[in-house]
């Protein structure tokens, strides 16, 4: 009994040494489900927090393609993502330093199963426009340089 105590006590006293994020706190208000109803990039979205509100996890089910999933989380002072795109690449990025809360932007930090010319989303900027509404711009490389820029555009279901 007393072990379970001891575990249920440092529990609460790591919960209590969270450090605040600004970037991750902003990110953090995705929850929820959103949509897109354009015509070329429809698109069903639910933000979740996870792992004790450590991750957020974006679930993004485009029409004709294959779901995908971004985890965005902070390291260190650093915010980062992983997607886990349709294409079968892991491409990292680290949020940009000194931004704004109103424009987060990532930039590519490496990857697993790719190669740095191989096909993969390099970039994204996540723009919060209001409360209810955001869009997220990917920019897709291949051969080491960009090809096109996905722009999504969410609103809060």
């Amino acid at each position: 009994m007393k072990t379970l105590m001891a575990i249920a006590i440092l529990a609460c006293s790591l919960q209590a040494e969270k450090k605040t994020h600004p970037l991750f706190d902003e990110m953090k208000k995705l929850e929820g489900h959103w949509v897109s109803d354009q015509k070329d990039h429809a698109a069903d979205v639910t933000f979740k927090l996870s792992s004790g509100g450590s991750i957020l996890m974006e679930t993004m089910a485009m029409a004709n393609h294959a779901e995908m999933i971004t985890i965005y989380h902070p390291d260190g002072e650093d915010l980062a993502l992983t997607h886990y795109c349709m294409l079968g690449n892991q491409p990292r990025m680290r949020a940009v330093k000194d931004q704004k809360t109103s424009t987060i932007q990532f930039a590519a930090d490496g990857g697993t199963n790719m190669k740095p010319e191989d096909k993969h989303m390099h970039t994204m900027t996540i723009t919060f426009v209001d409360a209810d509404h955001i869009r997220e711009d990917w920019a897709l490389f291949d051969g080491g340089k960009e090809q096109t820029v996905v722009s999504i555009a969410l609103s809060r279901k």
